[in-house]
Protein backbone atom coordinates (compact mmCIF):
# COMPACT_ATOMS: atom_id res chain seq x y z
CA UNK A 1 0.00 0.00 0.00
CA UNK A 2 0.76 3.65 -0.75
CA UNK A 3 0.00 7.25 0.37
CA UNK A 4 -2.79 8.06 3.02
CA UNK A 5 -3.65 4.03 2.97
CA UNK A 6 -0.14 3.20 3.66
CA UNK A 7 0.28 5.33 6.38
CA UNK A 8 -2.67 4.66 7.78
CA UNK A 9 -2.80 3.53 11.83
CA UNK A 10 -4.81 0.32 11.84
CA UNK A 11 -4.40 -0.37 15.25
CA UNK A 12 -6.35 3.22 16.37
CA UNK A 13 -8.14 2.83 13.78
CA UNK A 14 -9.73 -0.73 15.57
CA UNK A 15 -9.09 1.01 19.07
CA UNK A 16 -11.59 3.94 18.03
CA UNK A 17 -14.34 1.34 16.55
CA UNK A 18 -14.30 -0.70 19.72
CA UNK A 19 -14.05 1.78 22.18
CA UNK A 20 -15.49 4.88 21.31
CA UNK A 21 -17.58 4.41 18.59
CA UNK A 22 -19.91 2.24 21.15
CA UNK A 23 -20.94 5.16 22.93
CA UNK A 24 -21.85 7.89 20.57
CA UNK A 25 -23.68 4.84 18.58
CA UNK A 26 -25.74 4.89 22.26
CA UNK A 27 -26.05 8.54 22.63
CA UNK A 28 -27.07 8.96 18.53
CA UNK A 29 -29.68 7.29 16.35
CA UNK A 30 -28.24 6.29 13.00
CA UNK A 31 -30.03 8.83 11.49
CA UNK A 32 -28.54 11.50 13.68
CA UNK A 33 -24.89 10.27 12.49
CA UNK A 34 -23.62 12.17 9.93
CA UNK A 35 -20.09 12.24 8.31
CA UNK A 36 -18.50 15.46 6.11
CA UNK A 37 -15.43 15.52 4.54
CA UNK A 38 -13.43 17.78 1.38
CA UNK A 39 -12.36 16.59 -1.78
CA UNK A 40 -10.59 18.47 -4.63
CA UNK A 41 -12.15 18.10 -7.56
CA UNK A 42 -10.59 19.36 -11.83
CA UNK A 43 -13.45 20.03 -12.80
CA UNK A 44 -12.82 20.26 -16.55
CA UNK A 45 -10.33 17.38 -16.79
CA UNK A 46 -10.48 15.01 -19.53
CA UNK A 47 -8.79 11.64 -19.80
CA UNK A 48 -5.60 11.55 -21.27
CA UNK A 49 -6.17 8.72 -23.69
CA UNK A 50 -9.15 7.73 -26.30
CA UNK A 51 -10.37 5.52 -28.44
CA UNK A 52 -11.06 7.04 -32.14
CA UNK A 53 -12.15 5.36 -35.67
CA UNK A 54 -8.31 4.23 -37.67
CA UNK A 55 -8.99 7.20 -39.87
CA UNK A 56 -9.70 9.67 -37.51
CA UNK A 57 -7.64 12.22 -36.17
CA UNK A 58 -7.70 13.14 -32.44
CA UNK A 59 -6.63 16.48 -30.78
CA UNK A 60 -3.60 16.10 -28.25
CA UNK A 61 -4.82 17.98 -24.91
CA UNK A 62 -3.52 18.01 -21.16
CA UNK A 63 -4.80 17.72 -18.14
CA UNK A 64 -6.91 21.27 -17.10
CA UNK A 65 -6.07 21.38 -13.46
CA UNK A 66 -8.43 24.75 -12.61
CA UNK A 67 -10.21 23.21 -9.25
CA UNK A 68 -12.58 23.67 -6.86
CA UNK A 69 -13.05 21.99 -3.73
CA UNK A 70 -16.29 20.23 -2.61
CA UNK A 71 -17.45 19.41 1.16
CA UNK A 72 -20.02 16.61 1.32
CA UNK A 73 -21.78 15.07 4.18
CA UNK A 74 -24.64 12.76 4.60
CA UNK A 75 -26.10 10.26 7.54
CA UNK A 76 -25.77 6.68 8.44
CA UNK A 77 -29.30 6.21 6.89
CA UNK A 78 -28.26 7.80 3.50
CA UNK A 79 -29.23 11.28 3.81
CA UNK A 80 -27.18 13.92 2.06
CA UNK A 81 -27.09 17.65 3.00
CA UNK A 82 -26.68 20.03 0.36
CA UNK A 83 -22.62 20.28 -0.84
CA UNK A 84 -20.60 22.84 -0.21
CA UNK A 85 -18.50 23.84 -3.15
CA UNK A 86 -15.20 26.46 -2.54
CA UNK A 87 -13.85 28.15 -5.73
CA UNK A 88 -11.12 30.60 -6.56
CA UNK A 89 -13.43 33.49 -7.68
CA UNK A 90 -16.70 34.95 -5.94
CA UNK A 91 -18.57 36.27 -8.79
CA UNK A 92 -17.63 34.46 -11.70
CA UNK A 93 -18.73 36.18 -15.26
CA UNK A 94 -20.94 33.23 -15.69
CA UNK A 95 -22.79 33.79 -12.47
CA UNK A 96 -24.07 37.06 -13.89
CA UNK A 97 -28.27 36.95 -13.91
CA UNK A 98 -28.39 33.73 -11.91
CA UNK A 99 -30.24 34.26 -8.88
CA UNK A 100 -29.67 30.83 -7.45
CA UNK A 101 -27.20 27.84 -7.52
CA UNK A 102 -27.64 24.48 -6.72
CA UNK A 103 -25.30 24.36 -3.86
CA UNK A 104 -23.56 26.84 -1.43
CA UNK A 105 -20.79 28.10 -3.22
CA UNK A 106 -18.11 30.39 -1.66
CA UNK A 107 -14.77 31.16 -2.80
CA UNK A 108 -10.65 32.36 -1.87
CA UNK A 109 -7.54 32.26 -3.62
CA UNK A 110 -6.75 28.73 -3.38
CA UNK A 111 -10.17 27.00 -3.19
CA UNK A 112 -9.51 25.55 0.08
CA UNK A 113 -11.67 24.87 2.71
CA UNK A 114 -11.17 27.04 5.80
CA UNK A 115 -12.09 27.49 9.50
CA UNK A 116 -13.95 30.18 8.65
CA UNK A 117 -16.09 28.71 6.50
CA UNK A 118 -16.46 25.46 8.16
CA UNK A 119 -17.29 27.80 11.06
CA UNK A 120 -19.63 29.47 8.95
CA UNK A 121 -21.28 26.49 7.73
CA UNK A 122 -21.68 25.18 11.16
CA UNK A 123 -23.31 27.89 13.02
CA UNK A 124 -25.99 27.80 9.80
CA UNK A 125 -26.54 24.34 10.03
CA UNK A 126 -26.68 24.07 14.20
CA UNK A 127 -29.34 27.15 14.10
CA UNK A 128 -31.35 24.84 11.96
CA UNK A 129 -31.03 21.93 13.45
CA UNK A 130 -34.55 20.81 15.97
CA UNK A 131 -32.53 17.73 17.52
CA UNK A 132 -28.95 17.05 18.46
CA UNK A 133 -26.68 15.08 16.00
CA UNK A 134 -22.67 13.87 16.08
CA UNK A 135 -20.92 15.07 13.13
CA UNK A 136 -18.00 13.12 12.12
CA UNK A 137 -15.09 14.86 10.66
CA UNK A 138 -11.10 14.04 10.23
CA UNK A 139 -9.03 16.28 12.16
CA UNK A 140 -7.55 18.55 8.99
CA UNK A 141 -6.90 22.22 10.19
CA UNK A 142 -10.11 24.19 8.70
CA UNK A 143 -12.45 21.55 11.23
CA UNK A 144 -10.08 22.50 13.72
CA UNK A 145 -12.72 25.00 15.15
CA UNK A 146 -13.84 26.20 18.47
CA UNK A 147 -17.44 27.18 18.79
CA UNK A 148 -20.18 26.98 21.24
CA UNK A 149 -22.67 24.80 19.29
CA UNK A 150 -26.28 23.83 21.01
CA UNK A 151 -27.47 20.75 18.80
CA UNK A 152 -23.90 19.39 16.72
CA UNK A 153 -21.82 17.62 18.30
CA UNK A 154 -18.19 18.00 16.93
CA UNK A 155 -16.08 14.15 16.97
CA UNK A 156 -12.89 13.90 15.43
CA UNK A 157 -11.79 10.86 13.92
CA UNK A 158 -8.18 9.45 15.14
CA UNK A 159 -5.55 10.77 13.44
CA UNK A 160 -4.34 8.84 9.99
CA UNK A 161 -7.40 6.61 10.32
CA UNK A 162 -9.73 8.39 7.37
CA UNK A 163 -8.85 6.08 4.68
CA UNK A 164 -9.08 3.13 6.80
CA UNK A 165 -13.16 4.35 7.99
CA UNK A 166 -14.15 7.55 7.23
CA UNK A 167 -17.11 6.75 5.39
CA UNK A 168 -16.97 9.53 2.56
CA UNK A 169 -13.54 7.87 1.99
CA UNK A 170 -15.10 4.11 1.69
CA UNK A 171 -16.51 5.09 -1.77
CA UNK A 172 -19.00 8.40 -0.75
CA UNK A 173 -16.66 10.49 -2.51
CA UNK A 174 -15.65 8.43 -5.62
CA UNK A 175 -18.95 7.68 -6.69
CA UNK A 176 -20.01 10.88 -6.68
CA UNK A 177 -16.74 12.34 -9.01
CA UNK A 178 -17.80 8.84 -11.18
CA UNK A 179 -21.11 10.38 -11.67
CA UNK A 180 -19.40 13.52 -12.43
CA UNK A 181 -17.15 12.68 -14.84
CA UNK A 182 -19.87 10.13 -16.42
CA UNK A 183 -21.90 13.51 -17.24
CA UNK A 184 -18.98 14.96 -18.92
CA UNK A 185 -18.41 12.16 -20.64
CA UNK A 186 -22.12 12.61 -22.61
CA UNK A 187 -21.44 16.01 -23.17
CA UNK A 188 -21.42 16.78 -27.00
CA UNK A 189 -18.03 16.84 -28.59
CA UNK A 190 -15.47 15.75 -25.96
CA UNK A 191 -12.64 17.06 -27.77
CA UNK A 192 -13.78 20.58 -27.04
CA UNK A 193 -15.53 20.28 -23.68
CA UNK A 194 -12.84 21.40 -21.47
CA UNK A 195 -13.06 24.22 -23.23
CA UNK A 196 -16.94 24.96 -23.08
CA UNK A 197 -17.56 24.10 -19.70
CA UNK A 198 -17.49 26.77 -17.04
CA UNK A 199 -17.89 26.77 -13.26
CA UNK A 200 -21.57 27.13 -13.20
CA UNK A 201 -21.95 24.19 -15.33
CA UNK A 202 -19.40 22.04 -12.92
CA UNK A 203 -21.50 23.07 -9.91
CA UNK A 204 -24.70 21.72 -11.87
CA UNK A 205 -22.73 18.80 -12.58
CA UNK A 206 -21.68 18.11 -9.45
CA UNK A 207 -25.15 18.28 -7.45
CA UNK A 208 -26.59 16.25 -10.33
CA UNK A 209 -23.80 13.72 -9.30
CA UNK A 210 -24.60 14.28 -5.38
CA UNK A 211 -28.58 13.16 -6.45
CA UNK A 212 -27.68 10.33 -8.06
CA UNK A 213 -25.78 8.88 -4.95
CA UNK A 214 -28.25 6.21 -3.27
CA UNK A 215 -29.27 5.92 -0.40
CA UNK A 216 -27.72 1.76 -0.62
CA UNK A 217 -24.57 3.19 -1.29
CA UNK A 218 -23.94 5.64 1.44
CA UNK A 219 -25.59 3.62 4.07
CA UNK A 220 -22.28 0.55 2.52
CA UNK A 221 -19.54 2.86 3.26
CA UNK A 222 -20.85 3.51 6.79
CA UNK A 223 -20.30 -0.33 6.89
CA UNK A 224 -17.07 -0.33 5.07
CA UNK A 225 -15.84 1.78 7.46
CA UNK A 226 -16.94 -0.58 10.60
CA UNK A 227 -19.87 1.46 11.72
CA UNK A 228 -22.55 -0.79 10.77
CA UNK A 229 -21.71 -4.07 12.51
CA UNK A 230 -23.15 -6.64 9.58
CA UNK A 231 -21.24 -8.48 6.78
CA UNK A 232 -23.92 -8.07 4.46
CA UNK A 233 -23.85 -5.83 2.31
CA UNK A 234 -27.26 -4.08 0.74
CA UNK A 235 -28.07 -4.25 -2.94
CA UNK A 236 -28.42 -2.18 -5.63
CA UNK A 237 -25.15 0.25 -4.97
CA UNK A 238 -24.68 3.19 -7.62
CA UNK A 239 -22.90 1.38 -10.79
CA UNK A 240 -22.62 4.92 -12.97
CA UNK A 241 -20.83 2.56 -15.64
CA UNK A 242 -17.63 3.60 -17.52
CA UNK A 243 -16.90 3.22 -21.77
CA UNK A 244 -13.26 3.65 -21.15
CA UNK A 245 -10.34 1.15 -20.36
CA UNK A 246 -10.12 0.26 -16.89
CA UNK A 247 -6.60 1.69 -16.98
CA UNK A 248 -7.44 5.27 -18.71
CA UNK A 249 -10.73 5.21 -16.30
CA UNK A 250 -8.62 4.84 -13.65
CA UNK A 251 -5.90 7.11 -13.93
CA UNK A 252 -8.96 9.92 -14.71
CA UNK A 253 -10.53 8.92 -11.43
CA UNK A 254 -7.31 9.15 -9.21
CA UNK A 255 -6.20 12.62 -11.00
CA UNK A 256 -7.29 14.61 -8.44
CA UNK A 257 -7.71 12.47 -5.33
CA UNK A 258 -4.24 13.82 -3.43
CA UNK A 259 -5.71 17.64 -3.67
CA UNK A 260 -4.91 19.80 -0.92
CA UNK A 261 -8.36 20.84 0.09
CA UNK A 262 -7.12 23.29 3.51
CA UNK A 263 -4.39 25.06 4.48
CA UNK A 264 -2.05 23.56 6.63
CA UNK A 265 -0.91 25.32 10.06
CA UNK A 266 2.97 24.53 11.40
Amino acid sequence: MHGEQGDADFTDAHFWLENEWPSLISEFSPSNVYNADETGLYFRALPEHTYVLQNDKAKGTKSCKERITILCFASMTGEKKKLIVVGKSKQPCCFKGVKALPVDYTANKNAWMTQEIFSQWLIKWDNELDRKIVLLVDNCTAHNVSLNLKNIKLTFLPANTTSLIQPCDQGIIRTLKAYYRLKMRKRANINDLSKKINILEALHFVNEAWNNISDVTIRNCFRHGGFIKTEEEEEEEDDPGKDLADKTYEDWMDIDRDLQTSEEVF
